[in-house]
């Protein structure tokens, strides 16, 4: 999503009274708490991606419940103009905040390897890393790395929960600038430490961090109108041996 400052909304429609209170929780003690609810990282190893994002939930509803942020909706939020792959957005220019809550029962993206069929039978299927539905955990991890590297603010507001499932409602800095070009997002994240993953645009590899970045194109990279480059909605994973092979890094 392009916050450029063309588009303005009302706040999101969250508990007004709550959240004029809530300054929200970072996302690293967000994943603290959860994994003290009940540690589900190690019996998560080797489960299927859909068994680890049911368990993880059921973690961060308990967490949500007890810190009293778990908001009860009769039916998901419209989508609007405003709406991405992943979020729905809300943007307050009183507060200078973007108010964003997951798809209900997603919880963003993460990466993974996927399996290409060719149309052409005569072409054999071949694996290539891509986005992912991500699980609570790699969503929140995302988070955090977000603001660790890009000096972001996000912050965890609480959860909403509906008949199509939970959402996790965040908050971040509202920026206006423009989209940068992608020679330009390469040269910035080159300047960093970031290397280019060959035949793969919009991904980097930091090896000094062991972090992966995927999506990270002129939708999702702003050039500030201070001059800084901000990216803000680019998916940042931890890539096991799997995803390193495939990508050869």
């Amino acid at each position: 999503m392009d916050y450029t400052g063309n588009s303005y909304r009302k706040p999101i429609a969250l508990n007004e009274e709550a959240n004029s209170q809530n300054q929200g929780f970072k996302p690293a003690d967000v994943l603290g708490e959860i994994r003290s609810v009940r540690a589900t990282e190690p019996e998560g190893a080797g489960l299927a991606r859909e068994v680890r994002t049911d368990r993880e939930a059921e973690s961060l509803v308990a967490w949500a419940d007890a810190r009293g942020v778990l908001i009860e909706r009769q039916s998901p939020p419209k989508e609007d103009e405003l709406t991405g792959g992943e979020h729905l957005v809300e943007i307050n220019e009183d507060s200078g905040l973007v108010f964003k809550t997951t798809k209900p029962g997603k919880f963003g993206y993460a990466a993974d390897r996927e399996m290409i069929r060719p149309r052409n039978r005569k072409e054999m299927p071949r694996i290539t890393v891509g986005l992912a539905d991500a699980t609570p955990y790699e969503y929140l991890s995302r988070l955090d790395w977000q603001n660790e590297h890009f000096g972001d603010e996000i912050r965890v507001l609480g959860l909403a929960r509906s008949p199509s499932g939970i959402s996790i409602l965040t908050s971040q800095p509202f920026y206006l600038g423009t989209r940068t070009d992608q020679q330009g997002i390469n040269q910035w994240f080159n300047s960093k430490g970031w290397l280019e993953v060959l035949g793969k645009d919009g991904a980097f590899y930091h090896p000094g961090i062991d972090l992966l970045i995927l999506d990270a194109l002129p939708r999702n990279v702003l050039t500030l109108n201070d001059g800084r480059t901000m990216p803000f909605d680019v998916v940042i994973v931890h890539p096991n041996r799997e995803l390193k092979s495939s990508l050869r890094l």
